[in-house]
């Protein structure tokens, strides 16, 4: 990304519009680290690394758990707006 930057400026694509259709994220706009992020993922990440610990030593398997945190911080945060 670097060579990338140096060669054509940081701001390469800055004043090119969008395509009609294109979603462009607000990604740069938007809090990364919140509150709410750092909650959820204090919380989802000491229960999941519970349960691997557990299914570890139990049966001897060992899984990744990354994709399952993010699937239930979605469903959780989910239902709570809908509350």
């Amino acid at each position: 990304m670097r060579l990338f930057d140096q060669k054509f400026g940081a701001d390469f694509l800055a004043g090119v519009p969008a395509a009609p259709g294109v979603y462009r994220g607000r990604g740069d706009s938007m809090l990364q680290l919140t509150w709410r992020a750092v909650l959820m993922g204090s919380v989802l990440g000491g229960f999941l690394s519970l349960t691997n610990l557990y299914i570890g030593l139990k049966a001897g398997w060992s899984f990744g758990v990354a994709i399952t945190a993010c699937i239930l911080s979605y469903a959780i945060w989910s239902a709570l707006l809908r509350i």
